[in-house]
């Protein structure tokens, strides 16, 4: 049987990321009438800077046996959550708390997973600035706390930063003005080669396509995000994003390491609609003609949140991924977010899924091969009900009958397996078998299970 393999979590807190913008720019997703339209505009911007302020506050706290919740504040997090039609009490305690704590409340989540992969984040050079801990020490800490401390339960992907990398090769101080120290493209391979990292992840929608950056729409574009977001000394040449960004793929292909890249409308972007200009499907053919060997995984199947708006909708990328699985032998996606835990939208996904089906009867057996199961804890807590998901995707699934009972291992980890290079003769496991020895570590049961013919 093969291992239950979770392709997309996530660990990080409030210290981790510049949580005002990133609470800013979550407000697209608002579910409430328009009726309190101009209120929470006039008060939104003092909303989020005092919930960013206490969320980073009760990260310290909570660590020294502090930290309640206060009346004022959890008022704002229910009409915050109210508002955007979410559970953000539930999701708050997940930001003030430790990465080690996170994937402990994540194995008890589902104690049933095998493999955890979380996706760690760089926003630094993207939002409005609130000092957070640097990204190196945020890939230490995933190294030590988790990914070591856990013996194979975890292994991440490490963010990959084109504007981080161009600012360090120019010389340029950071958003917290410090001279930048740290090269995005070493961090990259340090994490890959030495500290149990399996993969990279690329989030297009805060402002760079995956190539043709220097094409004069795209330099519009560019400037939108840098003024919106006062971070104009960053305002580099596309062609220098192409550059670096050709030169992770090139490094990616070699060694095969898999890159998840954030493929969803809306969710977090530079701007309302900075997804379609930066990380629209489409865009990432380019980059799949030239790099044959690379494998990539475009998370969230092009999913839209906005309800009606599913597989089929001009406003959906789920039928244009479909197409690319078929052209491009490398190509995967993930279901990460998907709310199939609202009886609603599960009925849409299991309309979606039929429909598939119909669509591509010529290469459905392809395309089935190609689906992750994924999750995006503990973003998900913002779901009511998000402990049943992957429960409801399993059911999902089978009343589609888009996987038959003996099929669904596929879906929740075989094609996970093939996809992150940890079958037999894949370089990944390679590394990971020498990652084991090197730290002691017993080789994880899904591990050694999986190994048939593994002689290396």
């Amino acid at each position: 049987m093969a291992p239950i393999i979770d392709m997309h979590t996530h660990l990080f807190n409030a210290l981790d990321i510049p949580m005002e913008g990133y609470l800013i720019s979550r407000r697209i997703e608002r579910k409430r009438p328009c009726d309190l339209e101009y209120i929470i505009n006039f008060f939104g911007p003092h909303m989020f800077h005092y919930l960013t302020e206490r969320m980073r506050d009760r990260c310290v706290t909570r660590q020294l046996g502090g930290g309640k919740i206060g009346w004022y504040y959890s008022m704002l997090l229910c009409t915050f959550g109210w508002y955007m039609g979410q559970d953000m009490k539930s999701w708050e305690s997940a930001l003030t708390q430790t990465v080690r704590h996170n994937a402990a409340d994540l194995m008890e989540t589902w104690d049933n997973v095998d493999l955890f992969v979380p996706l760690v984040l760089d926003f630094e050079y993207w939002f409005k600035n609130t000092i957070d801990l640097s990204v190196d020490k945020q890939i230490d800490i995933m190294y030590r706390d988790v990914i070591v401390s856990q013996g194979g339960k975890f292994h991440a992907f490490v963010p990959f930063d084109p504007a981080r990398e161009l600012s360090f090769r120019n010389g340029l101080n950071n958003p917290d003005g410090q001279k930048e120290t740290v090269s995005s493209l070493e961090l990259v391979k340090t994490a890959i080669e030495k500290k149990g990292f399996i993969g990279i992840k690329l989030y297009n929608s805060l402002g760079y396509k995956p190539i043709g950056n220097g094409k004069e729409k795209a330099a519009l574009y560019h400037q939108r995000v840098a003024v919106r977001n006062d971070k104009t000394s960053f305002l580099f040449d596309g062609r220098l994003y192409d550059q670096v960004l050709c030169e992770l793929y090139a490094y990616c292909e070699k060694n095969g390491v898999p890159i998840t890249a954030h493929c969803m409308m809306n969710g977090i972007e530079a701007y309302p609609n900075a997804s379609s200009h930066f990380g629209a499907a489409e865009l990432w053919k380019p980059v799949l003609e030239e790099y044959k060997g690379l494998r990539l995984n475009l998370a969230h199947f092009g999913w839209n949140p906005v309800s009606g708006r599913n597989y089929g909708h001009r406003q959906n990328w789920m039928k244009t991924i479909c197409r690319m699985m078929l052209d491009y032998k490398n190509l995967y996606t993930d279901v990460a977010h998907h709310d199939v835990v609202t009886h609603g939208h599960r009925t849409d996904f299991i309309k979606a899924y039929k429909n598939i089906q119909r669509d591509y009867s010529y290469g459905l057996d392809r395309i089935r091969k190609k689906i992750l199961y994924g999750s995006d804890w503990h973003v998900l807590r913002r779901l009511k009900n998000f402990r049943s998901f992957m429960k409801q995707y399993i059911r999902v699934m089978q009343k589609s009958g888009f996987y038959t009972d003996d099929d669904l291992n596929d879906f929740l980890g075989r094609n996970a397996m093939m996809f992150l290079g940890l079958i037999p003769g894949g370089k990944n496991r390679a590394r990971l078998k020498k990652f084991y020895g090197d730290h002691n570590i017993d080789q994880p049961k899904w591990f050694r299970e999986s190994e048939k013919t593994d002689d290396s």
